[in-house]
């Protein structure tokens, strides 16, 4: 009797067995498809990035190319003293430059399709 008890004893033990092997393997599941969603959503933030950066830098050599900073650091020049000195120490001739840059780069985009 004891000898069936065994048998009934180690069935059950290989059902929790296969039970758990089937749970974990379900688990196995999903933490690939998380990670394989971490992956391509990493991949496409990055693409964006690196779009960005090659617009930018696009936008700069079309502003270099135009001499458009040099218009810009004329054109504060042309101020009074007191006035060049102020707009430079308070960065608003680093603000203009950081706009037309962001406009230039907006314009690279919309060309681009983006």
């Amino acid at each position: 009797m004891e000898f069936f008890t065994e048998i009934f004893y180690s069935g059950i033990e290989l059902l929790n067995d296969l039970m758990g092997f089937f749970t974990s393997f379900w688990n196995v599941l999903l933490d690939l498809i998380d990670y394989l969603t971490f992956v391509a959503l990493r991949f496409y933030i990055d693409s964006k990035i690196m779009m960005v950066e090659l617009a930018y830098d696009v936008a700069n050599s079309i502003l270099v190319n135009y001499e458009v900073y040099t218009l810009i650091s004329n054109a504060f020049n042309q101020l009074p003293p007191d006035l060049a000195y102020s707009a430079h120490v308070f960065g608003i001739v680093e603000a203009v430059r950081i706009v037309v840059d962001a406009s230039a780069t907006a314009f690279v985009l919309r060309v681009m399709g983006w």
